[in-house]
């Protein structure tokens, strides 16, 4: 029973890890996507704006769900701290295209 305990926390320990790994990822292309929009509204581009924008908000709603399932308070933490810089990123974007 203490083999099968063992593994059960393995794999529950690879599956935060994973968690993780996709929540840094998706956080990082949302914010390339606001990269993107940011050069897009530079060109006057506003409907390619609008798109890429909704997907950093997209993006940004899914990690938020996942965020509540990772296991360590410390990752939890540095990850919430990530995604607070993306919800500033992208009221940054849409502020500037609402000004044009």
């Amino acid at each position: 029973m203490n083999e099968l305990k063992k593994k059960n926390a393995d794999l529950r320990r690879a599956s935060n890890r994973q968690r993780i790994i996709f929540i840094e990822t998706d956080i990082e292309t949302a914010m390339t996507f606001l990269q993107l929009a940011d050069t897009e509204l530079g060109m006057g581009n506003m409907e390619r704006v609008t798109r890429l924008v909704g997907s950093a908000r997209t993006a940004y709603e899914t990690t938020g769900k996942f965020l509540a399932r990772v296991l360590d308070p410390e990752d939890r933490q540095k990850l919430r701290e990530k995604l607070v810089r993306l919800e500033e990123a992208i009221r940054d974007v849409e502020h500037r295209m609402g000004s044009r």
